[in-house]
């Protein structure tokens, strides 16, 4: 009958309330048998397989109710890829989440602060890679320009001549430290 499956669904709204979780599973599970697009119910039963700490059934149960339209099922993934620390699919799935969700949905602060977690954390990626490329690059740089940059001490003390009487008396101090205490 059209009705079964919503008869189904608030008799086990009905045990869940009771709690008796593992009956009203039961009768959802036989809901959907008989209407599997039934996105809300499989984003009811991903939230409580996910509280039972089922993360691949969560996740399974959310993808369905995504696949049947249910908008809130991407941010219930991002949610579960940020805990597995996937950060690229959770941008992808929160971008799928703001194209289809409205703006009474229950998950807009969390989805708002999750986004901006992961908003956080791809700059920090790109500022960390971009430092270790300029690092990786301008060492080698840098040593090359003082390669060819770099000067004799007899070719500065020869452009300055009132220096080496100086530049004596301070290099004659560094040989006795070294052989003093070598």
């Amino acid at each position: 009958a059209p009705a079964a499956p919503e008869l189904l669904n608030r008799k086990a709204r009905f045990l869940l309330e009771q709690g008796k979780e593992t009956e009203a599973i039961g009768f959802w599970e036989q809901s959907l048998s008989s209407d599997p697009l039934q996105g809300s119910i499989h984003l009811l039963l991903g939230e409580l397989a996910e509280k039972r700490g089922d993360m691949e059934a969560a996740a399974s149960r959310f993808r369905t109710a995504a696949a049947a339209g249910e908008p809130d099922a991407h941010y219930l993934l991002a949610r579960l890829a940020a805990a597995q620390g996937d950060w690229d699919h959770v941008r992808v799935e929160l971008e799928q989440w703001q194209e289809s969700a409205s703006n009474t949905s229950p998950y807009r602060e969390a989805a708002t602060r999750l986004s901006a977690e992961a908003r956080r954390r791809y700059l920090l990626l790109r500022g960390s890679i971009l430092a270790l490329v300029l690092f990786l690059i301008g060492l080698p740089a840098l040593w090359w320009i003082r390669q060819r940059t770099a000067q004799t001490l007899r070719d500065l003390l020869d452009g300055a001549p009132e220096c080496w009487h100086d530049a004596a008396r301070i290099l004659s101090g560094l040989r006795h430290e070294v052989l003093k205490h070598n």
